[in-house]
């Protein structure tokens, strides 16, 4: 499944820091799903987020995270999904997997957009159909699932992630 083993290409604090400021981060943002159940007129299912710090107040969010020098995407998600919910999640991912949506965060706040302060990032968006017993780790303080009726509030979303949400379930 996984490429082979990749070892993390780390910078300096100093050359991140210069790196963050010149060019766009690649990034890969997991939507975990359950429960999904469609009709013509009606979308009900269950979406999994993580509660963390984003980047300083506790939020909930999508999980993912940078794209690694020489990772392909799918061990990116891979690697996202261990670090984040631990090994006992089970999901179907191709070889190749295709983002559902391409999501841009901005470090200046916009009404359309995504935003991260710390930097401009292109999140590659996946809606992954995940089972298991997730147990929140890494930057995962929570995890919970929400049926998409009883979402977290605007406010209670980190990234503004909640108008990305948005968009990929319109795409559904």
């Amino acid at each position: 499944m996984l490429m082979g083993k990749i070892k993390a290409k780390w910078v300096s604090d100093k050359d991140w820091e210069n790196i963050k400021k010149t060019i766009p981060i690649v990034c890969v943002d997991i939507i975990p799903f359950r429960n999904l159940q469609k009709s013509e007129k009606t979308l009900n299912l269950d979406i999994g987020l993580i509660l963390r710090l984003a980047p300083i107040i506790k939020k909930w969010c999508f999980i993912g995270g940078r794209i690694l020098k020489d990772e392909t995407v799918s061990d990116a998600i891979h690697r996202q999904i261990r670090e984040t919910l631990g090994i006992n999640i089970k999901y179907n991912l191709e070889k190749d997997p295709q983002p559902v949506y391409v999501a841009q965060y901005f470090a200046k706040k916009t009404s359309y957009y995504g935003f991260d302060p710390r930097q401009h990032a292109v999140g590659l968006t996946y809606f992954l159909n995940i089972e298991g017993e997730a147990k929140a780790s890494g930057e995962a303080l929570d995890f919970r699932w929400f049926n998409i009726k009883q979402m977290p509030l605007h406010a209670e979303f980190g990234f503004k992630q909640d108008r990305i949400l948005a968009k990929v379930l319109k795409l559904i």
